[in-house]
């Protein structure tokens, strides 16, 4: 049984700090850095998917981000390993994520162009492309769903 909460540092292990690297490193065209990971957890909001120890997900969310964007919730990064894709896995981190900030009633993340699985997934639960710009480098687009 998967168990969806809010991680930090703190309270996680440091293998399963590990497995989110890895799953960074394998599901990523250019992952996040471990540095960069731990700077997420700290200090934005991150959510973990478990199943007993092992990370199955994660999402980051900004919650600094709701002034951009037509003032939505940022998604940082959302990862699922590919063995556990197809099992709406991201579908409930994004929705526990989001529950934690209630005045918010947008969602936004980037995704690349070319990554038509992400994007069907996006689309298929009320994702819509938009005509902002992103900060990303490569050939991404902003994605939005509201509430």
């Amino acid at each position: 049984m998967y168990q969806i909460r809010k991680i930090t540092m703190d309270s996680i292990t440091q293998s399963q700090f590990k497995q989110i690297v890895s799953i960074a490193a394998a599901v990523d065209q250019d992952p996040f850095t471990p540095e960069m990971l731990r700077d997420c957890i700290d200090n934005l909001y991150t959510v973990a998917c478990l199943d007993g120890d092992t990370v199955v997900g994660y999402t980051v969310v900004n919650p600094n981000s709701k002034k951009y964007l037509g003032g939505s919730l940022y998604v940082v990064d959302i990862n699922v390993r590919q063995e556990n894709r197809r099992q709406g896995i991201g579908e409930k981190l994004l929705e526990t994520a989001f529950r934690a900030f209630p005045e918010c009633h947008k969602l936004s993340l980037d995704v690349e162009k070319g990554n038509t699985g992400a994007i069907a997934l996006y689309r298929k639960i009320g994702f819509q492309e938009t005509n902002f710009q992103t900060e990303n480098i490569g050939e991404c687009m902003v994605m939005m769903k509201e509430i």
